[in-house]
């Protein structure tokens, strides 16, 4: 089973199609099956919600998540039914698998309560429409990605080139060491001046406490969350939480985000801040 533990929990949301065929008039069975079983879009309904709740029990290895909602949707005509089913979860997974058991078992409940009266039913285009909520929204930034500056002093040469890696499905990235010989005054404009050349809008920075004090006091504006968000993932996830620092702020129009200097929370920072660092319009 897949280790999902390290991704955000996240508003997800999917919806899935699935459609009943029949050469015999649907509102005819509907009303045959109402005199039988009962009203089979009611049955229908009930069953596709009951399965989008225990899709984790009859798919082996499918995670057991919150529905925090779900609804099935009918559309009769004179010789088909159309299901549309959607659902909401609050989860490190996405919900796309629950929305197509919901529409799939809801075309197999009417076709159940409705095979008495037509002989010649058929199931088919059960389809995910759309998911939101988890990596796919991000497919969009590969296609045209961003572009980003990673600067490093020294000693965390290493940290930055591995960053560096990590970004390359998203942005088109260098690397570069902040300059020794820079006072604490010129190390921001530094790289903004770096980002500006080489047309990057995010500049990534590691360096030591003192440098990254110098790089925040000179941001024109900061963007909070970041730090709380790094924190706020971490605190069910590792000890000392509290301590792991991360700054970002804007400064002449370039988004600068100052990284900590652990090796080991690079997992974290790119799960938990590359999604929303690098869709900064509504920041800048």
């Amino acid at each position: 089973m897949r280790d999902v533990s390290p991704k955000v929990s996240t508003k997800r949301s999917a919806e899935s199609t699935a459609l009943l065929t029949t050469s015999a008039r649907v509102p005819e069975l509907l009303d045959f099956a109402l005199a039988d079983k009962g009203d089979a879009l009611v049955i229908a309904r009930i069953a596709g919600i009951q399965a989008a709740k225990n899709t984790w029990s009859m798919i082996p290895l499918c995670h057991q998540i919150p529905i925090l909602h779900a609804e099935v949707y009918f559309d009769v005509t004179e010789h088909s039914i159309g299901i549309r089913a959607v659902a909401t979860t609050l989860a490190e997974t996405g919900v796309e698998m629950e929305t197509l058991a919901a529409a799939g078992l809801a075309a197999l409940t009417l076709y159940d309560i409705l095979k008495p009266h037509a002989d010649d039913m058929k199931i088919g285009e059960i389809e995910l429409l759309s998911k939101t909520g988890g990596k796919s929204d991000l497919r969009g930034l590969k296609e045209d990605r961003a572009r980003a500056c990673v600067f490093f002093e020294d000693d965390f040469s290493d940290i930055a080139q591995a960053w560096g890696e990590r970004l390359q499905p998203w942005a088109q990235t260098t690397t570069q060491p902040i300059e020794s010989t820079l006072n604490e005054g010129q190390i921001a404009q530094s790289c903004v001046d770096a980002c500006t050349n080489s047309g990057a809008t995010h500049g990534f920075v590691f360096a030591s406490t003192a440098t990254a004090a110098h790089i925040v006091s000179a941001f024109d504006r900061g963007i909070p969350g970041a730090g709380e968000r790094l924190r706020g993932y971490l605190g069910k996830r590792q000890r000392a939480s509290m301590f792991a620092r991360c700054e970002a702020g804007v400064v002449d129009g370039r988004l600068l985000v100052v990284m900590p200097t652990d090796s080991e929370l690079l997992d974290a920072c790119e799960v938990s801040l590359l999604p929303d660092l690098l869709m900064p319009e509504g920041l800048l």
